[in-house]
Protein backbone atom coordinates (compact mmCIF):
# COMPACT_ATOMS: atom_id res chain seq x y z
CA UNK A 1 0.00 0.00 0.00
CA UNK A 2 2.88 2.40 0.78
CA UNK A 3 4.70 1.61 -2.48
CA UNK A 4 1.93 2.37 -4.59
CA UNK A 5 0.99 5.56 -2.94
CA UNK A 6 3.05 7.75 -5.03
CA UNK A 7 1.08 6.12 -8.25
CA UNK A 8 -2.05 6.86 -6.61
CA UNK A 9 -1.12 10.66 -6.60
CA UNK A 10 -0.22 10.51 -9.88
CA UNK A 11 -3.26 9.02 -11.12
CA UNK A 12 -5.24 11.76 -8.93
CA UNK A 13 -3.31 14.46 -10.64
CA UNK A 14 -3.63 12.96 -14.34
CA UNK A 15 -7.57 12.99 -13.32
CA UNK A 16 -6.98 17.22 -12.39
CA UNK A 17 -5.28 17.62 -15.63
CA UNK A 18 -8.09 15.73 -17.64
CA UNK A 19 -10.76 17.99 -15.94
CA UNK A 20 -8.98 20.90 -17.16
CA UNK A 21 -6.90 21.91 -14.71
CA UNK A 22 -3.76 22.71 -16.49
CA UNK A 23 -1.72 24.23 -13.89
CA UNK A 24 -1.92 21.06 -11.75
CA UNK A 25 1.58 18.54 -11.40
CA UNK A 26 3.25 15.79 -9.94
CA UNK A 27 4.81 15.95 -7.09
CA UNK A 28 8.59 15.58 -6.77
CA UNK A 29 10.72 12.83 -5.80
CA UNK A 30 13.99 11.93 -5.73
CA UNK A 31 15.31 11.31 -9.12
CA UNK A 32 17.04 8.37 -7.91
CA UNK A 33 14.01 6.30 -8.03
CA UNK A 34 11.40 4.87 -10.58
CA UNK A 35 8.74 6.89 -9.45
CA UNK A 36 10.73 10.07 -9.05
CA UNK A 37 12.23 9.61 -12.52
CA UNK A 38 8.74 8.67 -14.30
CA UNK A 39 6.70 12.26 -12.34
CA UNK A 40 9.71 14.78 -13.53
CA UNK A 41 9.16 12.82 -16.84
CA UNK A 42 5.34 13.63 -16.89
CA UNK A 43 5.69 16.86 -15.37
CA UNK A 44 8.27 17.97 -18.69
CA UNK A 45 5.39 16.59 -20.59
CA UNK A 46 2.31 17.96 -18.85
CA UNK A 47 4.60 21.65 -19.24
CA UNK A 48 5.00 21.27 -22.95
CA UNK A 49 1.41 20.68 -23.36
CA UNK A 50 0.17 23.39 -21.46
CA UNK A 51 2.19 25.59 -23.63
CA UNK A 52 0.68 23.76 -26.81
CA UNK A 53 -2.94 24.06 -24.94
CA UNK A 54 -2.27 28.11 -24.62
CA UNK A 55 -0.06 28.59 -28.00
CA UNK A 56 -3.61 27.15 -29.82
CA UNK A 57 -5.81 28.73 -27.45
CA UNK A 58 -3.64 32.37 -28.53
CA UNK A 59 -3.70 31.62 -32.38
CA UNK A 60 -7.23 31.12 -32.11
CA UNK A 61 -8.07 34.46 -30.54
CA UNK A 62 -5.86 36.27 -33.16
CA UNK A 63 -7.71 34.41 -36.07
CA UNK A 64 -11.07 35.99 -34.05
CA UNK A 65 -9.22 39.39 -33.84
CA UNK A 66 -8.25 39.14 -37.74
CA UNK A 67 -11.49 38.09 -38.92
CA UNK A 68 -13.40 40.42 -36.69
CA UNK A 69 -11.19 43.40 -37.75
CA UNK A 70 -11.33 42.15 -41.41
CA UNK A 71 -15.11 42.43 -40.92
CA UNK A 72 -15.17 45.65 -39.95
CA UNK A 73 -12.65 47.45 -42.52
CA UNK A 74 -15.05 45.89 -45.43
CA UNK A 75 -18.23 47.09 -43.84
CA UNK A 76 -17.40 50.40 -44.23
CA UNK A 77 -16.83 51.13 -47.84
CA UNK A 78 -19.60 48.16 -48.17
CA UNK A 79 -22.22 50.48 -46.42
CA UNK A 80 -21.10 53.49 -48.05
CA UNK A 81 -21.84 51.63 -51.88
CA UNK A 82 -25.15 50.40 -50.51
CA UNK A 83 -26.01 54.14 -49.39
CA UNK A 84 -25.34 55.32 -52.38
CA UNK A 85 -27.29 53.03 -54.62
CA UNK A 86 -30.01 53.33 -52.39
CA UNK A 87 -29.88 57.67 -52.84
CA UNK A 88 -30.07 56.99 -56.37
CA UNK A 89 -32.87 54.29 -56.42
CA UNK A 90 -34.80 56.59 -54.47
CA UNK A 91 -34.27 59.70 -57.01
CA UNK A 92 -32.36 61.22 -53.81
CA UNK A 93 -29.56 62.02 -56.14
CA UNK A 94 -29.60 63.86 -58.74
CA UNK A 95 -25.76 63.76 -59.98
CA UNK A 96 -25.23 60.39 -61.34
CA UNK A 97 -21.65 61.33 -62.03
CA UNK A 98 -20.91 61.81 -58.54
CA UNK A 99 -22.75 58.58 -57.21
CA UNK A 100 -21.06 56.81 -59.47
CA UNK A 101 -17.46 58.13 -58.15
CA UNK A 102 -18.18 57.47 -54.85
CA UNK A 103 -18.96 54.04 -55.56
CA UNK A 104 -16.06 53.33 -57.14
CA UNK A 105 -14.05 55.37 -54.79
CA UNK A 106 -14.94 52.74 -52.27
CA UNK A 107 -15.12 50.11 -54.65
CA UNK A 108 -11.31 50.66 -54.80
CA UNK A 109 -10.66 50.45 -51.33
CA UNK A 110 -12.06 47.38 -50.74
CA UNK A 111 -10.26 46.31 -53.32
CA UNK A 112 -6.95 47.31 -52.03
CA UNK A 113 -7.86 45.98 -48.85
CA UNK A 114 -8.43 42.54 -50.04
CA UNK A 115 -5.32 42.30 -51.94
CA UNK A 116 -3.50 43.68 -48.56
CA UNK A 117 -5.22 40.33 -46.90
CA UNK A 118 -4.01 37.98 -49.24
CA UNK A 119 -0.85 39.59 -49.57
CA UNK A 120 -0.51 39.41 -45.80
CA UNK A 121 -1.47 35.70 -46.18
CA UNK A 122 1.50 35.01 -48.80
CA UNK A 123 3.44 36.47 -46.57
CA UNK A 124 2.77 34.79 -43.08
CA UNK A 125 2.59 31.27 -45.16
CA UNK A 126 5.07 31.93 -48.69
CA UNK A 127 7.63 29.82 -49.34
CA UNK A 128 10.91 32.27 -50.39
CA UNK A 129 12.61 31.71 -53.22
CA UNK A 130 16.29 32.75 -51.39
CA UNK A 131 19.24 33.58 -53.73
CA UNK A 132 22.47 35.91 -52.86
CA UNK A 133 21.08 39.70 -53.05
CA UNK A 134 23.40 42.93 -53.57
CA UNK A 135 22.07 44.87 -51.02
CA UNK A 136 23.09 48.24 -52.74
CA UNK A 137 21.08 46.26 -55.89
CA UNK A 138 17.59 46.17 -54.21
CA UNK A 139 17.78 49.42 -52.98
CA UNK A 140 18.48 51.28 -56.00
CA UNK A 141 15.41 48.83 -57.61
CA UNK A 142 13.18 49.73 -55.10
CA UNK A 143 14.09 54.18 -55.28
CA UNK A 144 13.28 53.22 -58.98
CA UNK A 145 9.61 51.89 -58.16
CA UNK A 146 8.98 54.17 -55.94
CA UNK A 147 10.28 57.42 -58.16
CA UNK A 148 7.74 56.23 -60.84
CA UNK A 149 4.67 56.32 -58.11
CA UNK A 150 5.91 59.42 -56.70
CA UNK A 151 7.82 61.67 -59.18
CA UNK A 152 7.28 64.71 -57.86
CA UNK A 153 9.44 63.50 -54.59
CA UNK A 154 12.79 61.65 -54.36
CA UNK A 155 14.36 59.54 -51.75
CA UNK A 156 18.15 60.04 -51.28
CA UNK A 157 19.96 56.45 -50.92
CA UNK A 158 23.57 56.65 -48.94
CA UNK A 159 25.95 53.76 -48.64
CA UNK A 160 27.94 53.49 -44.88
CA UNK A 161 29.88 50.25 -46.14
CA UNK A 162 33.65 50.03 -47.23
CA UNK A 163 32.60 46.57 -48.64
CA UNK A 164 29.79 45.44 -50.39
CA UNK A 165 26.71 43.99 -48.83
CA UNK A 166 24.67 41.46 -49.64
CA UNK A 167 21.96 38.97 -47.90
CA UNK A 168 20.24 35.92 -48.73
CA UNK A 169 16.72 37.01 -49.68
CA UNK A 170 13.69 36.74 -52.35
CA UNK A 171 14.30 39.64 -54.18
CA UNK A 172 10.24 39.89 -54.91
CA UNK A 173 9.40 39.92 -51.23
CA UNK A 174 12.16 42.01 -49.80
CA UNK A 175 11.42 44.87 -52.86
CA UNK A 176 7.76 44.68 -51.61
CA UNK A 177 9.11 45.59 -48.30
CA UNK A 178 11.66 48.45 -49.12
CA UNK A 179 8.68 49.94 -51.26
CA UNK A 180 6.09 50.00 -48.57
CA UNK A 181 8.43 51.75 -46.35
CA UNK A 182 9.53 54.13 -48.60
CA UNK A 183 5.74 55.05 -49.73
CA UNK A 184 4.81 54.90 -46.03
CA UNK A 185 7.01 57.50 -45.34
CA UNK A 186 5.59 59.91 -48.64
CA UNK A 187 1.80 59.36 -47.31
CA UNK A 188 2.33 59.83 -43.63
CA UNK A 189 5.21 61.89 -43.08
CA UNK A 190 4.53 64.92 -44.57
CA UNK A 191 4.21 66.60 -48.27
CA UNK A 192 7.62 68.26 -47.82
CA UNK A 193 9.42 65.40 -45.73
CA UNK A 194 12.73 64.32 -47.08
CA UNK A 195 12.93 60.43 -47.27
CA UNK A 196 16.68 58.59 -46.90
CA UNK A 197 17.60 55.06 -47.06
CA UNK A 198 21.31 54.26 -45.31
CA UNK A 199 22.74 50.98 -45.76
CA UNK A 200 25.44 50.14 -43.05
CA UNK A 201 26.77 46.77 -41.39
CA UNK A 202 26.77 46.11 -37.95
CA UNK A 203 28.60 42.81 -37.11
CA UNK A 204 27.53 39.91 -39.01
CA UNK A 205 23.89 42.27 -39.85
CA UNK A 206 23.41 44.05 -42.57
CA UNK A 207 21.16 46.94 -41.20
CA UNK A 208 18.49 49.48 -43.70
CA UNK A 209 17.57 52.49 -42.44
CA UNK A 210 14.65 54.56 -43.82
CA UNK A 211 14.49 57.68 -42.40
CA UNK A 212 12.10 60.67 -42.96
CA UNK A 213 12.29 64.32 -41.49
CA UNK A 214 8.64 64.19 -41.04
CA UNK A 215 5.81 65.03 -38.34
CA UNK A 216 6.75 61.34 -36.29
CA UNK A 217 4.59 59.54 -34.20
CA UNK A 218 3.65 59.53 -30.50
CA UNK A 219 5.20 56.66 -28.31
CA UNK A 220 1.77 54.90 -27.73
CA UNK A 221 1.45 54.72 -31.72
CA UNK A 222 4.70 53.24 -32.28
CA UNK A 223 4.45 50.42 -29.92
CA UNK A 224 1.17 49.03 -32.31
CA UNK A 225 2.65 50.82 -35.53
CA UNK A 226 3.13 46.78 -36.74
CA UNK A 227 0.15 45.55 -35.99
CA UNK A 228 -2.72 44.75 -38.04
CA UNK A 229 -5.40 47.27 -39.25
CA UNK A 230 -3.67 50.04 -36.46
CA UNK A 231 -4.27 52.82 -37.52
CA UNK A 232 -2.32 56.34 -35.92
CA UNK A 233 -4.89 58.22 -37.27
CA UNK A 234 -8.12 56.19 -38.85
CA UNK A 235 -9.81 58.62 -40.54
CA UNK A 236 -6.59 60.28 -42.17
CA UNK A 237 -5.19 57.40 -43.47
CA UNK A 238 -8.35 55.57 -44.54
CA UNK A 239 -8.65 58.96 -46.78
CA UNK A 240 -5.42 58.00 -47.90
CA UNK A 241 -6.56 54.76 -49.19
CA UNK A 242 -4.40 52.82 -46.10
CA UNK A 243 -5.37 49.61 -45.04
CA UNK A 244 -3.75 49.45 -42.19
CA UNK A 245 -1.47 46.40 -43.11
CA UNK A 246 1.41 47.47 -45.01
CA UNK A 247 3.90 47.30 -42.03
CA UNK A 248 2.12 44.38 -40.76
CA UNK A 249 3.14 42.87 -44.17
CA UNK A 250 6.40 44.58 -43.56
CA UNK A 251 7.13 42.63 -40.65
CA UNK A 252 6.01 39.29 -41.47
CA UNK A 253 8.08 39.34 -44.55
CA UNK A 254 11.53 40.85 -42.54
CA UNK A 255 10.51 37.92 -40.03
CA UNK A 256 10.31 34.75 -42.59
CA UNK A 257 14.14 35.99 -43.89
CA UNK A 258 15.47 36.27 -40.13
CA UNK A 259 15.38 39.63 -39.67
CA UNK A 260 13.83 42.45 -37.50
CA UNK A 261 12.57 45.55 -38.36
CA UNK A 262 11.81 48.37 -35.54
CA UNK A 263 10.79 51.94 -35.99
CA UNK A 264 12.24 55.16 -33.85
CA UNK A 265 10.26 58.49 -33.53
CA UNK A 266 8.79 61.51 -31.97
CA UNK A 267 6.17 64.02 -32.99
CA UNK A 268 8.29 66.96 -34.79
CA UNK A 269 11.24 64.17 -35.09
CA UNK A 270 10.58 62.18 -38.26
CA UNK A 271 10.46 58.29 -37.97
CA UNK A 272 13.46 55.70 -39.08
CA UNK A 273 12.00 51.83 -39.80
CA UNK A 274 15.91 49.91 -39.57
CA UNK A 275 15.78 46.54 -41.26
CA UNK A 276 18.49 43.70 -39.50
CA UNK A 277 18.87 40.77 -41.87
CA UNK A 278 21.80 38.50 -41.73
CA UNK A 279 24.68 38.85 -44.03
CA UNK A 280 26.27 36.73 -46.00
Amino acid sequence: HRALRPLRVVEKTASQIAAGNLDKRVPEWPLHTEVGQLAAALNVMLGQLQNSVVDAQEKEQQMRRFVGDASHELRTPLTSVRGYTELYRKGMANDPDMVLGKIDEESARMQLLVEDLLALTRAEGARLEKKPMDVLEWVLSAKSTVDAAFPDRSVEVITDTPEIAQVNGDPDRLHQVLVNLITNAYKHAGPDAEVTVTIRKNLDRVVIDVADNGCGMEAKDAEHIFERFYRADSSRNRATGGSGLGLAITKSLIEAHDGTVKVVTAPGEGSTFTISLPAL
